[in-house]
């Protein structure tokens, strides 16, 4: 599952925020160009057959580096259910923000109890009947307990409409001084997304015992980089999240990100307000 991803966000904020300053369009352009060169630097690993530098990693690397992303978004998301949010930067400051979060009672009841709902009916659907969509319902029983109970008025926020309509095709238009400095952090996003989506691409090959061609990834991972950023779109990687997540919902196959890509154009261009009740998992914010 492809798309943005928390491991490379901080990489990009860095790297935009002091060019861009408090322009949001010229931030906007600068994210584009970033991954277009993202996606140059590793479609050009693809094209020179450098993908064999992937399988250097062992399994045990692998596997570390799988349950470190794991924790750290375990912990990441912990304040997020409780309904407050922290200011650290790493997972040892994050953990201390939310131990010091709730010693000050800044956790959200409500909130809490539409995130540890939603867990429950999960984790329940799954161990009664595997294969339905557990997902599907907590979200479902989580917007219909905002709207009947109106939760918003208690603290718990919510994504409100979405903007309607498709981000339009346009080049990045950036500054040529601005190039330099694009090229370094593409260099580093590149490395990033490189790691992050071999290491997925590796243990699901592993577990589902199939062959990948490591070079036909990394031109894959670069076109989806071309794309993201002639639509106004930043560098994108594979998820550590959301490709468990689909993987556990049956995910199978390529069609799944497909099926899911259907279902936000649907919602964008028909109906932008249908998750106007949906919790806001990233409020309040840092």
């Amino acid at each position: 599952m492809l798309g943005p991803d928390s491991a490379l966000a901080a990489v990009i904020a860095g790297i935009i925020l002091p060019l861009g300053g408090r322009d949001p369009a010229r931030a906007v352009a600068l994210a584009g160009m970033l991954a277009i060169l993202t996606r140059l630097m590793i479609l050009l690993a693809g094209l020179a057959r450098l993908g064999f530098v992937t399988e250097l990693l062992s399994r045990p690397v692998q596997l570390g580096y799988l349950y470190g992303i794991a924790i750290t978004i375990v912990v990441g998301q912990l304040p997020k259910l409780f309904g407050f949010s922290v200011d650290g930067t790493g997972l040892l400051s994050e953990a201390w923000g939310f131990v010091r979060g709730l010693a000050q009672g800044e956790s959200n009841r409500a909130a809490l109890a539409v995130g540890l709902a939603g867990i429950a009916v999960i984790l329940g659907l799954r161990r009664l009947w595997p294969g339905f969509p557990g997902v599907i319902v907590a979200v479902g029983l989580g917007i219909a307990a905002v709207a009947v109970f109106n939760l918003a008025d208690r603290g718990v926020q919510v994504i409100g409409p979405l903007p309607q309509g498709l981000p339009s095709f346009a080049f990045p238009a950036v500054r040529l001084a601005d190039l330099p400095l694009l090229f370094g952090g593409a260099l580093g996003i590149a490395l990033v997304a490189v790691a992050d989506t071999t290491v997925l691409w590796q243990s699901l090959a592993t577990r589902q015992r199939e062959v990948v061609d490591p070079n036909q990834e990394l031109v894959a991972l670069g076109a989806a980089n071309l794309a993201t950023g002639l639509f106004h779109g930043f560098p994108i990687s594979a998820s550590a999240s959301r490709t468990p997540v689909a993987i556990s919902a049956g995910a199978r196959s390529q069609l799944t990100p497909l099926v899911g890509a259907t279902a936000i154009v649907v919602l964008l261009v028909a109906a932008p307000a249908a998750l106007r009740n949906l919790r806001n998992r990233s409020w309040p914010p840092s």
